[in-house]
């Protein structure tokens, strides 16, 4: 009988250690979850900042000769196509990045500075529309045809 009440003590501190180590593991599983969900977050919030600041960069003055508004809009432009990608709103709006990264190589392009700037005012306005809605497909449409008619 001792042997048996042995085993059965056995049995329930094995039992009780699994219902804790299970219980710390779907804690540390929905904690994960919490964290991956915040940080996805931050990266959409980024993104979105990234393509206000481009919008407002777009709205400064580039005659002049002053270089800094150009290359502020080039860092602008830069930062939102890096951060397209990460962010959940590539899932739906799939060429976005595209979009992005054509116009960063256009502006750094120095035979195509001009052709940026005179296309500064249609060029803000895209970006107005994709901060208020990343997930717009027919501006990023507007925005990638943009892009293909600077190298036209």
């Amino acid at each position: 009988m001792n042997k048996s009440k042995n085993i059965i003590t056995i049995l329930a501190v094995v039992v009780i250690i699994l219902v804790v180590f299970l219980i710390y593991s779907m804690n540390l599983q929905m904690n994960n979850k919490e964290i991956l969900k915040y940080k996805q977050n931050m990266i959409d919030m980024e993104f979105k900042y990234q393509l206000g600041e481009s919008a407002t960069c777009f709205s400064r003055d580039f005659t002049g000769g002053n270089n800094s508004n150009y290359e502020s809009c080039v860092g602008s432009v830069a930062a939102a196509s890096a951060v397209s990608k990460p962010s959940s709103y590539e899932a739906t709006n799939d060429l976005i990045d595209v979009g992005l990264d054509g116009l960063y190589k256009a502006m750094i392009n120095g035979d195509k500075k001009e052709i940026v700037i005179g296309k500064a005012e249609e060029i803000r306005n895209i970006f107005i529309k994709l901060n208020l809605d990343p997930t717009d497909i027919e501006t990023t449409d507007e925005l990638n045809n943009l892009v293909a008619s600077l190298y036209k």
